[in-house]
């Protein structure tokens, strides 16, 4: 009795092993019948406020069909192109689920690009097209060729040098793709250079606790050369308030 019992396993593991081998060979050279197994049948967006998850869900549903041949690097890269969508972290869980964690883009400035006006965000990266001017009308205006692409080291350099007039300025103009303007609040143009950024705006620093500029009739401040500020004022003299120097 005890022998037929192992012939019996014995026959049960042989039997197994020809079936997974055979199973093997079989997915080896016709991987595509995988993808039957473990169709996605449920995607689960999570984390969209303004990007429509309908529209992710689309772009997923149509480029991929299982969780096996799943790319997710793929995936992210043509979710990120997605407007609001800033990164993506994808989670498969079988047998048929796409779990998809969405962060989205904060606005951080409207940019002005010849004709065509974008929302972009800190990085430089669109958002959107022709956005609603009055919902984003206390943005930064930013103008200039390759300007998106620059904002962040600019905005960077403000923070760590001048971080106080951050909330004071209105625009940036990047000039000859090289150098920016910055136009403050009371419309005040400061003029900074191609190098030594840093220097110029901890500069402009001593201008406004020493000389307390924004409250002159200064219209413009040039730091364009090394050690020199050249003021430009409405009327033929500098006043602060209703002090005349």
């Amino acid at each position: 009795m005890r022998q037929q019992i192992v012939k019996y396993v014995n026959l049960l593991f042989l039997l197994l092993l020809v079936s997974c081998s055979v199973l093997f060979l079989v997915f080896k050279f016709n991987p595509y019948l995988l993808n039957n197994f473990f169709t996605i049948k449920d995607i689960k967006v999570i984390g969209t406020e303004k990007s429509d998850p309908y529209e992710l869900k689309q772009i997923l549903s149509s480029n991929f069909y299982s969780l096996i041949t799943f790319d997710k690097d793929q995936a992210k890269i043509l979710l990120e192109e997605v407007g609001w969508v800033k990164r993506v972290n994808i989670k498969k869980v079988y047998p048929s689920t796409l779990r998809v964690n969405i962060i989205e883009s904060d606005p951080f400035a409207i940019f002005y690009n010849n004709q065509n006006i974008f929302l972009i965000d800190i990085d430089g990266q669109i958002i959107s097209n022709n956005p609603d001017m009055n919902t984003y009308q206390n943005l930064l205006n930013i103008r200039g060729e390759k300007a998106e692409i620059k904002l962040n080291e600019i905005i960077k350099e403000i923070n760590i040098n001048f971080p106080e007039v951050i909330n004071k300025v209105k625009g940036l103009e990047l000039v000859d793709k090289r150098r920016w303007n910055i136009i403050l609040s009371n419309d005040l143009l400061v003029k900074l250079p191609d190098m030594n950024i840093d220097e110029s705006l901890k500069n402009l620093k001593t201008l406004f606790e020493d000389k307390q500029i924004l409250d002159s009739n200064i219209i413009e401040v040039d730091l364009r050369i090394k050690g020199r500020a050249i003021f430009k004022v409405d009327g033929e003299q500098v006043r602060f308030g209703l002090e005349e120097v």
